[in-house]
């Protein structure tokens, strides 16, 4: 759903109605905020270099899917030219920060399973020709299930892009593993999500003995 706003001054008004301007992140687009209401809040720098086409933006209310956190509201001024930011559904413990030994097989077999699941999900979103941009930097595994987050900038092509989604998925997997093992090539070119289970629970071995 699209809110408007007379002005940026309105809508931070409004967020810090919402949100007491309780921050939980910040980055190049703006900085987010925790709801009263257990929702994320972001809120779009005004000198940012994007430009959004807010029409185009996917939301939730046209797919409601578990393992992608599409915007809930598009806050914006009265002519739909400008983003002033949105809101969407928040996640906290991110555990692709958080792997440990005592629980390694555990973890590796529900983020194979979520990994399936959210592949039939990425499978509608190709089928609609929809490309996942930059998702490569923007996954969480909370609660055991991967979600991608900031979705803004998801747009269509006239081509196929399922297998682009899926092998970008798999590179965003990868990449979580990379940094968090400190840059570790291990984890770099795999081909499937059996084969960066292995590797971790090999890393996560080799590092705690």
């Amino acid at each position: 759903m699209i809110k408007e706003f007379n002005s940026q001054n309105d809508y931070n008004r409004f967020i810090y109605s919402i949100t007491k301007n309780n921050s939980i992140g910040f980055g190049g687009e703006g900085e987010c905020f925790l709801g009263k209401d257990n929702l994320a809040y972001k809120v779009i720098n005004s000198d940012s270099l994007l430009n959004y086409d807010v029409d185009s933006i996917i939301t939730k209310d046209k797919y409601n899917l578990s393992h992608f956190a599409f915007p809930i509201d598009l806050y914006t001024d009265s002519n739909h030219e400008k983003l002033y930011g949105y809101s969407s559904e928040y996640f906290r413990n991110d555990k692709f920060k958080e792997v440990e030994e005592e629980d390694i097989d555990f973890y590796l077999e529900c983020l194979i399973s979520s990994y399936y699941k959210m592949l039939d999900e990425v499978k509608i979103l190709s089928k609609d020709k929809i490309f996942l941009f930059d998702i490569i930097n923007n996954i969480i595994y909370c609660n055991y299930e991967i979600v991608a987050i900031d979705t803004l900038c998801y747009f269509k092509k006239k081509e196929s892009t399922y297998k682009a989604n899926k092998d970008m998925l798999l590179n965003a997997i990868e990449n979580e593993f990379y940094f968090y093992f400190d840059l570790d090539k291990t984890f770099q070119d795999e081909k499937s999500i059996e084969q960066i289970a292995r590797n971790v629970k090999k890393y996560v071995k080799k590092i705690k003995y």
